[in-house]
């Protein structure tokens, strides 16, 4: 008995199986072997509605996964930060890199 062809859906008369055609390459295949298109949305997976065989089948982009950053440390209760402007002596720039001079034509000098 001659049968025509039919995708890549097996065709067993003694045990019969229903065919689907798979949404991306549009061949037949076993309903049974086409799966649920899945990928991330925000924080968890989700079904695209979309039925496609084993070949058409896509890894899940982890570039639509949203990434969580974790929480700030709590803050230091009666922190004691280094006293950076002790050690800052010398000349006083400008903005524009000249040296500041003092009413009587004197750079200023900070104090130690």
């Amino acid at each position: 008995m001659a049968y025509r062809y039919h995708g890549r859906a097996a065709v067993d008369p003694s045990s019969p199986q229903a065919w689907g055609t798979c949404d991306r390459c549009g061949f037949n295949y076993n309903l049974c072997k086409l799966t649920w298109q899945y990928d991330w949305r925000g924080t968890s997976m989700q079904n695209l509605k979309i039925l496609v065989c084993p070949r058409c089948l896509d890894q899940p982009s982890p570039w639509y996964r949203s990434v969580f950053l974790p929480p700030d440390p709590p803050p230091i209760m009666n922190a004691r930060p280094e006293p950076y402007a002790i050690d800052e002596v010398g000349d006083v720039l400008a903005s524009d890199g000249s040296f500041m001079l003092s009413s009587g034509g004197d750079n200023i000098v900070t104090a130690n």
